[in-house]
């Protein structure tokens, strides 16, 4: 208790970024759970049957969402720290998280892969990960297991740092373009939460050295 009387104050969670992400979660949630209320309305209230397409879809979407921010299994749950990236030794401690690796923004389906971006031993590698029953992206992928970028950070350029219109982590290595986003297809709050992720990703990696010139 304090000298006030009054009770612990509430824990605080140590990941600034983390607090930010949920938040922003927890309103575009809010925003897709009355997208849904008013398409189930506008049919209860006589709507063409057309709307019953998009109303399942975005009950898909936030329901799936819903459950991910309940279970704690959404992407900013690895949001980085302050820091991190420069606090990792060059052969311990490595930071991996999952995304989704595209040559170009807008590529298809057939041609964005899942896989992990990690930052360790001094060198930044994406590898798709390994097929597996019932994932579309990578379950029949030739690149499955495959290591799509293994650079150090001279090796490296950035692109433009992500924003709501570009929500994506940018990277150039050579002649090769790696487009990473950091929450899955399916993630209705993909774009407001990835902006964040990816953001700081861009951030850090500069702090590591990687040069912010585009080519």
């Amino acid at each position: 208790m304090n000298g006030t009387g009054s009770g612990p104050a509430p824990h605080a969670d140590p990941n600034p970024l983390r607090s930010r992400a949920r938040r922003r979660r927890r309103v575009e949630l809010l925003a897709g759970w009355v997208v849904l209320v008013v398409l189930v309305v506008a049919l209860v209230a006589g709507g063409p049957w057309l709307l019953v397409i998009p109303g399942l879809a975005v009950a898909a979407l936030v329901l799936a969402n819903t459950v991910a921010a309940a279970t704690g299994r959404g992407p900013e749950e690895q949001a980085l720290t302050p820091g991190r990236l420069s606090r990792a030794a060059p052969d311990r401690d490595p930071v991996a998280v999952p995304a989704t690796w595209a040559p170009r923004r807008h590529a298809p389906d057939r041609h964005r892969h899942e896989g992990q971006l990690r930052w360790g031993d001094g060198r930044l590698r994406f590898t798709v990960e390994r097929a597996a029953a019932g994932r579309r992206t990578t379950a029949a992928s030739p690149l499955s297991g495959m290591c799509l970028l293994d650079a150090e950070p001279w090796e490296l350029r950035l692109g433009p740092a992500p924003t709501l219109w570009r929500p994506q982590l940018v990277l150039h290595h050579g002649a090769d373009t790696h487009v990473l986003d950091l929450c899955p297809g399916w993630d209705l709050a993909g774009v407001g939460v990835g902006v964040l992720l990816a953001a700081e990703w861009h951030h850090q990696l500069e702090g590591v050295g990687v040069d912010t010139a585009t080519p």
